[in-house]
């Protein structure tokens, strides 16, 4: 690093900062690798001018090999009656980081001025670019880390605890979907008690839902969808009383609703197909007025559908089709006049579609419905 071997350079934390994403850089494949490298770089690293980096243009190894010399003389100036052998004026190959901040480097943000934060790194923003291997553990010494996005990468493994933990102090928003992560979500990870958003979809994450979780009461998104956790929920997801989004779908959670889900009151969305819950859903569900989507098929559900569903008068799209439902369905459901989506099919529902359902359909606003009227 230029900066780390300018002895007139002081600001001990970015040279901290600029170690660490050179270690992200180099761990999770920036440069050639067998999947070919990062998408986007941004020149993170540049050609110091001896080769090795490839193909750095004259200008830019002109201006590398000055400032390694105006450098190289101030060290010198510095050191002078040394007994080192080192032979200071020996050009080093390959390639080094970007002399300017790290603050312009592609998928890197920084606090602004007049922040608490400002000129540290805040943000890192890769996602969808190509990013292999493990998460370093390096990642723990950005302090300043409110915002993470590594969506749609390769990466694998498990997620660090020690990380999870250094982290945890500022985070709002961490988004690990649509990677190759792997064993459980580690408690320590509930300690990031700041986060609104969070997003580990799309993984291969294993084990139960642990009561920790309702320490992170100011969640707004919660994604744990297309994974492998298994187990009952715990009634603690009850304390995520902010919580917009919750989707849990494609998973083999089991058990019961548990009580604690109809307190959550502001959900607009909750995603809970493809498990393998049982039970039926409570009288609670009047509770979540807010709800514009509950989509629960395919799971095992049994029992009536209850009569307050009429109640959730946002609702758009109401998929229970697929479960051990029986009956007759609820005439309240004709109280659901933004109604879009109504699947009531593959269940053992009997009779006749409630008439204020059917005036749904001839009004134009329940565009699909998967039942006789």
């Amino acid at each position: 690093d230029p900066k780390r071997l300018d002895p007139l350079y002081d600001d001990k934390e970015e040279i901290v900062e600029r170690w660490t994403l050179a270690s992200l850089y180099y761990a999770m494949g920036g440069g050639e690798s067998t999947m070919g490298g990062w998408i986007e770089k941004g020149d993170w690293l540049q050609d110091n001018g001896n080769g090795g980096g490839g193909g750095g243009n004259h200008v830019r190894r002109t201006t590398v090999l000055r400032r390694r010399r105006e450098r190289r003389e101030s060290r010198e100036l510095v050191t002078a009656g040394s007994s080192s052998s080192r032979d200071e004026s020996a050009p080093r190959t390959g390639r080094e980081l970007q002399t300017r901040g790290v603050c312009t480097w592609y998928g890197i943000k920084c606090g602004k001025s007049g922040e608490e934060d400002e000129g540290r790194v805040t943000r890192i923003m890769l996602a969808e670019n190509n990013l292999v291997s493990k998460l370093p553990h390096e990642l723990a010494l950005l302090k300043h880390l409110t915002f993470i996005d590594l969506r749609g990468n390769s990466i694998k493994g498990s997620i660090p605890p020690a990380l999870a933990s250094a982290l945890s102090p500022k985070l709002v928003y961490l988004d690990l979907s649509e990677n190759d992560l792997d064993t459980s979500v580690p408690r320590e990870l509930f300690d990031a008690v700041q986060l609104q958003y969070l997003d580990l979809g799309s993984n291969k994450l294993t084990g139960a839902l642990q009561p920790d979780v309702g320490r992170l009461s100011k969640l707004r998104y919660l994604s744990l969808a297309d994974n492998y956790f298994s187990g009952s929920l715990p009634e603690q997801v009850g304390q995520l009383r902010s919580l917009e989004n919750l989707s849990l779908r494609d998973n083999s959670f089991k058990g019961a609703l548990p009580d604690g889900l109809y307190k959550m009151t502001a959900l607009k969305s909750l995603r809970l197909f493809n498990n393998l819950f049982v039970g039926g859903v409570g009288e609670g569900v009047g509770n979540l007025r807010q709800l514009t989507q509950f989509i629960i098929h395919n799971n095992n559900f049994s029992g009536t559908l209850p009569d307050n569903l009429g109640s959730l008068t946002k609702l758009k799209y109401l998929y229970v089709h697929g479960n051990g439902w029986t009956g007759a369905p609820p005439a309240s459901l004709g109280n659901l006049a933004q109604l879009k989506v109504l699947f009531l099919h593959d269940t053992d529902l009997r009779g006749r579609m409630p008439t204020q359902v059917c005036q749904l359909r001839q009004a134009s606003s329940l565009g699909d419905l998967w039942a006789d009227c």
